[in-house]
């Protein structure tokens, strides 16, 4: 972020924290208008409402206004980026905002069309019975970029004319993210890849919340059958979303930007029959042998209590079917514990 939004960001995180660390019956009820508060102000520093004592109405916060409607922040410049590119090779780009309380579609409608993009945006408004022919048409008239909520095209829409995604900003509704995230990925797309593209301002709440939907999302893929050493690893640490977030308030955001981004490139889909010309080779060398890391040592451990856990479950299993009683097992994961 520019440094005087930062500067206004950091003084805000830091009140609000210390009212959170010593003051436990505001605490929770203040909690949920300090996400909002720090998870939206990158994305428009102006215009935000003040915060107030739940119990006393003292104003704890009044956001600076460090931006106005007209500066362009480094996230419309990475959107602007990215559609130039896009669009000059042919594709059209759909971009998400998930944050109502913001003027990011207004902004990013104004940015695109000053540059002579054909872009529309697709509104609640829209009866979700008469959203895809709207875009069809849309798309017949040769519109390049669309904006819109994830949730308008959370369910019941083919975007496949669109093959680049960008999330300008991101709910905390993993269902959301991952139907919004494959609208152009569906059956009958013929292009080769589809690109998802996650925007988020680093050392931030925003950068907090993605690495936390990327442990729930791979979190997802175990119960799906996508078994990786980072599910497994996010399974025995992510909890309820809000929770979590809670809990690491007062530690700071120390989180790595590649971290995250590798969290997400890792579960992405390949297109089996898209044809890469092979790289040329170099010269083959005997390669060097190396010790086993302690990477290597972790990732065999939990993949043998993986291992033990599965065992156990299956011969509780065959137990329960012996039983005329149903027997409760604790132990057992269920769908409700991972919901977004």
């Amino acid at each position: 972020m520019p440094g005087k939004v930062w500067d206004s960001y950091k003084h805000a995180e830091q009140i609000l924290q210390k009212v959170l660390k010593t003051d436990r019956k505001a605490a929770n009820k203040l909690l949920s208008a300090y996400l909002n508060l720090l998870t939206v102000y990158p994305d428009q520093p102006y215009d935000q409402p003040e915060i107030v004592h739940p119990i006393d109405g003292d104003v704890i916060v009044k956001p600076a206004n460090a931006a106005c409607f007209e500066d362009i922040l480094p996230k419309e410049e990475k959107t602007l980026e990215l559609v130039r590119t896009k669009v000059a090779a042919g594709e059209r780009v759909l971009i998400y905002t998930s944050w109502t309380r913001t003027d990011s579609q207004q902004k990013l409608l104004k940015l695109l069309t000053q540059e002579d993009y054909r872009t529309e945006i697709l509104s609640p408004t829209i009866p979700p019975a008469k959203r895809e022919e709207w875009v069809e048409k849309r798309v017949r008239s040769g519109v390049q970029v669309l904006i819109t909520n994830p949730r308008c095209v959370e369910t019941g829409l083919d975007l496949n004319a669109f093959t680049t995604l960008i999330f300008y900003s991101m709910g905390f509704n993993l269902f959301t993210l991952r139907q919004a995230s494959r609208r152009s990925w569906r059956i009958n797309q013929t292009a080769p890849k589809v690109e998802v593209y996650l925007l988020y301002y680093k050392d931030t709440m925003q950068a907090k919340a993605m690495k936390l939907m990327a442990s729930k999302l791979a979190v997802a893929g175990i119960i799906e059958g996508t078994l990786s050493e980072e599910g497994l690893a996010a399974m025995s640490d992510v909890r309820d979303l809000t929770s979590q977030m809670a809990k690491e308030l007062s530690l700071g955001i120390k989180d790595n930007v590649e971290d995250i981004a590798a969290a997400f490139k890792k579960m992405a889909v390949i297109n089996p029959e898209r044809r890469v010309r092979p790289a040329a080779q170099p010269a083959a060398e005997t390669p060097a042998l190396e010790e086993p890391s302690i990477r290597d040592t972790s990732t065999r451990a939990r993949r043998k209590e993986f291992d033990g856990l599965l065992e156990r479950t299956l011969e509780e299993q065959k137990k329960k079917k012996k039983s005329k009683k149903p027997v409760v097992d604790e132990n057992q994961f269920t769908l409700d514990g991972f919901a977004a």
